[in-house]
């Protein structure tokens, strides 16, 4: 994978696992990236999800998504690869109104 973004790999390490997705992180030299790789076959979605981050991109919302590949020439299932981006995690329950919070305070620092 290193070599189809032209970085050297330095480590990787388990981050979580999702209900669809099992997550790494990819540190190279000069970059960190999460390794998103679908884990359960009942739900194909990894592909829209990278589209969706994809347009995302041009808002700038979200991370940035470099690479989809679903050819299982290096891993044996779907996978994408994005950027990692620092932060917290919030210390309350996401509810509808945190959501729509965050969006607005996102956009206003754009």
């Amino acid at each position: 994978i290193s070599k189809k973004i032209n970085e050297k790999l330095v480590s990787f390490s388990f981050l979580a696992k999702g209900n669809h997705n099992d997550n790494y992180i990819l540190k190279t030299d000069s970059h960190k990236y999460v390794l998103r790789i679908e884990s359960n076959p009942m739900f194909k979605n990894l592909k829209k999800e990278y589209r969706l981050l994809k347009f995302l991109e041009n808002l700038h919302v979200g991370p940035k998504v470099f690479l989809f590949d679903n050819s299982y020439k290096i891993i044996p299932k779907d996978y994408f690869l994005e950027e990692f981006i620092s932060g917290k995690h919030p210390k309350r329950k996401v509810d509808n109104n945190f959501v729509k919070l965050m969006v607005n305070y996102c956009c206003n620092m754009i």
